[in-house]
């Protein structure tokens, strides 16, 4: 392989979509999909899930590498608290002494499947996470200020019955 060029093709598409239900209840979905050749792959063009937003939620410690996969997000959330203003005291310039924020109940569930071509004369994968489908669900806190941006506190469990805490701040779709 010493001398062998690598040619590789990939693409991937990701489609998001919110939706009001009425009142407080609002619905978030998320579908993200990478397909790629089938050519022998050098390992670091193999990023499948568990790098930037493309995670499912519970496996938060775990990266499940290979040229394809499918991710699907959904997010049921309630907003607790509707958009409020505090305002800081000490600043007199209208433009800057106005934080606005919010608070919503969030009740999620994750899945993907991340396929991983494995070649024959390549060592053995030890990772068990590709070719097998990955879910977690749990229940969270959006904290929503300025611009979008986001904190969330979750609790989730994936399905090796791991459950944990997380603290993240981007939005989960």
């Amino acid at each position: 392989m010493k001398n062998e060029k690598t040619n590789v093709l990939f693409s991937k598409f990701t489609l998001r979509n919110f939706w009001k239900l009425g009142g407080r209840f609002y619905f978030a979905s998320g579908l993200t999909a990478k397909v790629s050749s089938d050519n022998i792959q050098p390992y670091f063009l193999q990023r499948g899930l568990g790098y930037q937003r493309d995670f499912v939620r519970g496996y938060e410690y775990y990266v499940a590498d290979g040229q394809n996969y499918f991710l699907g997000k959904f997010n049921f959330k309630y907003q607790l608290v509707r958009q409020q203003i505090y305002k800081l005291p000490f600043l007199k310039t209208e433009k800057f002494n106005r934080i606005p924020y919010a608070f919503y109940l969030n009740l999620f569930s994750d899945f993907a499947y991340v396929k991983s071509l494995r070649y024959e004369n390549h060592d053995t994968f030890t990772n068990s996470l590709p070719d097998s489908w990955l879910n977690g669900n749990g229940l969270g806190i959006d904290f929503v200020t300025y611009y979008d941006k986001v904190i969330r506190l979750e609790y989730s469990v994936n399905k090796k019955g791991e459950s944990g805490f997380f603290i993240h701040f981007m939005t989960s779709i």
